[in-house]
């Protein structure tokens, strides 16, 4: 038996967790706690048991003297593994001279740190200090000319170091770009494969969220972004539910040039699938959804002027629109995060969560505004699954342009006007 030292915290969060993934793996683990007091400190007896210590993040600051403390009276401790990278403070010397094995948790960020330091190239080449300052003196200081940042497809990423984390980015760069390339290759591919091969390629996730929600009977509102190949995950995994067939319905900008769009709609509509228009459809939708029907929302582009309000999205105001959160209040139809993505084996993936919570608020403008932010939060843990399989090189970040107020009123329902 090996005698682990923790802190009362880790041990609350993960100790069993730890103790089960060590008899796995066929060692049994005596987890010994630090006192939950920061001037609390473990008696002689324990410290002399201790054979290994995890120095974990919430240790620091607050709790490394507490850990250290015991660590130097821990005559028989073998192994000291830390949380992060740099061992460079005297301790770690000191811990070493003893003999003891030191390991780190170098490259275990290495995912969020990449992902990051993508959303910062994203700010720096889409000029957004200029809208954030813009937005700071309440101006409308539109770029014009050379002032506007040229788009990204094109444009060389130059990534200086390949450790953990510059290998993390340029996994995810290439990953994207290599996603886009595939997507061409799916759209072509998919149309000749047999409905049998269509079926096969792809699994559904959770679809009892989903079911759960439909059997309300109030219509489904569906949340979701450009995330995967969505043709080929949606047409080919509703194909394997009939009593669906017919009642998606997507929510959509025209495609540029105008032959695609036209042919993107003709296969959607052979698979059964409905496609609205993303303007002056409230009616519509609303009808569908009554019917019980399902819409689906691309959630992640661009709304300016009176269909969107600025939200924030990744830690930035965005132009995002209201329209989703308008329709959810209005009509209590229940809003189904879903998203998809691509497996290694070239499978596909389609899943749905449970649905998001509406704010519940008696200010219409206020509710109207923190439904839509728990939307953009929503579809941030979506983009954060696969975040190379999500196409970003749209400029997502400008905000909503101010415009008069539009003297008209939409009908949502009897009695209810936006």
């Amino acid at each position: 038996m090996t005698a682990l030292l923790l802190s009362h915290r880790c041990h609350a969060d993960h100790g069993a967790e730890v103790a089960a993934v060590a008899a796995r793996a066929g060692h049994k683990l005596d987890l010994i706690v630090l006192p939950p007091e920061r001037d609390g400190r473990l008696g002689e007896a324990d410290c002399a048991r201790v054979e290994a210590a995890f120095f974990s993040g919430d240790v620091y600051p607050d709790y490394s003297r507490q850990f250290f403390s015991a660590a130097r009276k821990a005559s028989n401790l073998k192994w000291l593994h830390v949380f992060n990278a740099g061992v460079d403070h005297p301790i770690y010397s000191e811990m070493l001279a003893r003999g003891v094995r030191l390991t780190t948790s170098s490259g275990s960020t290495a995912a969020a740190v990449a992902q990051t330091a993508i959303a910062g190239l994203l700010i720096l080449a889409r000029n957004f200090p200029h809208w954030i300052a813009a937005q700071r003196h309440r101006a409308w200081q539109p770029m014009e000319g050379r002032a506007v940042p040229p788009d990204l497809e094109g444009q060389t990423v130059l990534i200086l170091g390949l450790g953990h984390i510059g290998k993390a980015f340029a996994r995810i760069a290439q990953a994207h770009y290599a996603h886009l390339w595939r997507l061409l290759g799916e759209f072509i591919r998919f149309r000749w494969l047999s409905a049998a091969r269509k079926r096969a390629v792809v699994r559904i996730e959770n679809l009892d969220a989903f079911a759960a929600a439909f059997h309300r009977g109030k219509g489904v509102l569906v949340l979701t972004g450009h995330f995967g190949n969505w043709e080929v995950a949606t047409v080919a995994g509703i194909q394997n539910h009939p009593e669906v067939h017919g009642r998606f319905h997507f929510v959509r900008r025209p495609i540029k040039p105008r032959w695609l769009d036209g042919l993107v709609t003709r296969r959607f509509n052979h698979a059964g699938f409905g496609v609205i228009a993303k303007r002056g459809s409230l009616d519509r939708i609303v009808t569908l959804l009554e019917r019980g029907d399902i819409v689906v929302f691309p959630f992640d582009q661009y709304a300016g002027g009176a269909d969107g309000i600025d939200v924030e999205f990744f830690g930035h105001p965005a132009g995002t629109f209201k329209s989703l959160a308008v329709l959810a209040l209005a009509t209590g139809a229940p809003v189904v995060p879903a998203a998809c993505w691509r497996e290694p084996d070239g499978r596909h993936v389609l899943r749905f969560d449970d649905p998001v919570p509406l704010a519940d608020v008696d200010d219409a403008t206020a509710a109207i505004a923190r439904t839509t932010r728990a939307f953009n939060a929503t579809l941030e843990r979506l983009v954060l699954r696969h975040p190379e399989q999500w196409w970003w090189v749209h400029r997502r970040w400008k905000p909503a342009r101010a415009r008069r107020p539009a003297n008209r009123e939409t009908k949502l329902a009897p009695g209810r006007t936006v």
